[in-house]
């Protein structure tokens, strides 16, 4: 019986050696890890696998120790902010944040030339309309849609800025914002000040609700018709759904007609700006009509139905600050 015991104790010593032999060599990958991430501006294509490779190890570090990764930072804007405090620029590109809200980290594309923007959604002309909704859930508009969700579409790469497809990361779901920048076919086209919102953009569209009158003027500043945002800044740019080639001052968000007010003309759009001028048009990104039928696009230029543009080159990107 002595021996069958000290067999066992000799097997769980060797055991324990193995897997502290494990973690001193996860360590030191670690110590690799760190280090190209001070040179990651300079690495070639084959550094960068290597540095994903090292980052599969870093999590399994972590996962030995009990906790996951944090990767990056929280955010693209921490991000930019930790590269200022220390004197260093940083690029814009994939980086893997973990927000508060998250119960893993994921990658994320991040805009640095513009202070630290996190790309959350691209909604394009030229492909699938994944981006329409109805009015099931009455002035919620549609909770199972894209828009109010929690569900992802499509992976985020470093060509995912300039493609015209439908994309949703899970920076919509998690990451906490309070700036919104809004791109088209990745050129800046505006941004509102901070305070536009103060959560995740699924969780602000889950909390507003499609509360104007009929036909209510879009114009200025309002907290119910459109959850008025001011806009900080504004290029002329010639496109046909936020601005028409017009500087603008507010941005709103989820502005349509509440049930009730005008329901044999129900017009309702997720972004949309001033140059909307009333909510009688379905023009914005996420646009919805109800007239004899419903009728629901992925964006709406200046019409009394909801009318996407002809143009199938069309994109726009939204993101987050």
């Amino acid at each position: 019986m002595q021996a069958k015991q000290d067999a066992m104790n000799d097997q769980k010593a060797k055991s324990e050696e193995i897997q502290k032999q494990a973690v001193a060599a996860a360590a030191n990958a670690v110590g690799v890890y760190n280090e190209a991430k001070k040179i990651d501006n300079e690495v070639s294509t084959k550094s960068l696998k290597e540095i994903e490779m090292l980052d599969s190890i870093v999590t399994m570090v972590h996962t030995l120790n009990g906790k996951q990764s944090d990767g990056d930072g929280p955010s693209c804007l921490a991000i930019f902010q930790r590269a200022q405090a220390a004197g260093k620029s940083v690029s814009d590109g994939l980086y893997t944040i973990k927000p508060t809200e998250a119960s893993t980290p994921f990658k994320v594309y991040c805009d640095m030339q513009n202070g630290g923007y996190t790309l959350v959604a691209t909604v394009a002309n030229g492909d699938a309309q994944q981006w329409t909704f109805n009015a099931a859930d009455g002035d919620r508009g549609q909770l199972s849609s894209l828009w109010e969700n929690g569900l992802t579409l499509g992976t985020v790469s470093a060509d995912t800025p300039t493609t015209n497809a439908d994309f949703k990361s899970e920076a919509f779901n998690s990451l906490k914002g309070s700036s919104i920048m809004i791109k088209y076919k990745n050129t800046f086209l505006l941004s509102t000040n901070s305070g536009c919102i103060s959560d995740s953009l699924r969780n602000t569209l889950n909390s507003y609700k499609f509360d104007c009158a009929g036909s209510e003027a879009l114009n200025g500043p309002s907290s119910t018709c459109g959850h008025s945002c001011p806009i900080g800044r504004s290029e002329v740019i010639n496109e046909p759904v936020l601005t028409h080639g017009n500087r603008v001052s507010f941005l709103y968000v989820k502005a349509g007609e509440r049930e009730g007010a005008q329901d044999g003309n129900k017009d309702r759009a997720y972004f949309s700006t001033n140059i909307r001028s009333n909510v009688d048009y379905a023009e914005g990104l996420g646009s919805f009509c109800r007239q004899s039928q419903d009728r629901s696009n992925d964006m709406g230029v200046k019409n009394d139905d909801s009318v996407r543009p002809s143009d199938t080159s069309i994109f726009y990107t939204i993101w987050v600050q």
